[in-house]
């Protein structure tokens, strides 16, 4: 699911139980633009769904959001810092250790984080190319992407190689032999 977690609040009301609420955006460009405020209870799969609910699209989507906002919402009620997902900035070439300390600064800890920048946070960067960061966060992610789906391509056509082997020798040991079969002591008596 393209949902990323911004920020958890508890909302307290007079005389009412506290809520917890949590800020979500979609990943991509218009990160900035809808950013909404969602209450948990409303989010979480319910526990005691039906077949028939856990069959329909909408109960597959709501689980697929918690799915990214559930680990967050733990951490979040334990007291831990909120888990980025994603790939670590530190881990992207394409910044220096200067620059990766000014987009930490403005909470873009992650490469997808600055693939997704929008212009006001461009704006914001005091930097050279602060412009062209999205572009090449995209592009790295992109290769890095390919270069992975190229290794798991070539670890299955390895296993596919060993499973034929495999089936080959079971086949071959399988086969019948071509000739009289060997008399046993029961038939010599």
């Amino acid at each position: 699911m393209n949902v990323r977690v911004v920020d958890f609040k508890t909302e307290y009301r007079v005389g009412k139980d506290p809520i917890d609420k949590v800020l979500v955006a979609p990943s991509g460009p218009a990160f900035e633009k809808t950013q909404t405020w969602h209450r948990i209870e409303k989010i979480r799969p319910p526990e005691n769904a039906d077949e028939n609910m856990k069959a329909s699209q909408s109960y597959a989507m709501m689980c697929a959001r918690w799915d990214v906002v559930g680990p967050a919402y733990e951490a979040w009620r334990n007291g831990q810092e909120i888990p980025e997902t994603g790939t670590p900035i530190d881990a992207w070439g394409g910044v220096t250790s200067d620059q990766a300390k000014a987009l930490k600064a403005m909470g873009i800890k992650t490469v997808e984080a600055v693939r997704d920048m929008g212009d006001a946070a461009m704006r914001e960067l005091r930097m050279p190319n602060a412009r062209q960061l999205p572009r090449m966060a995209a592009s790295w992610l992109e290769t890095s992407d390919a270069a992975a789906k190229d290794a798991e391509n070539a670890e299955l056509k390895e296993r596919i190689a060993a499973m034929e082997e495999m089936l080959t020798e079971r086949q071959d040991a399988q086969k019948p032999k071509r000739g009289r079969p060997k008399k046993t002591e029961t038939e010599d008596a």
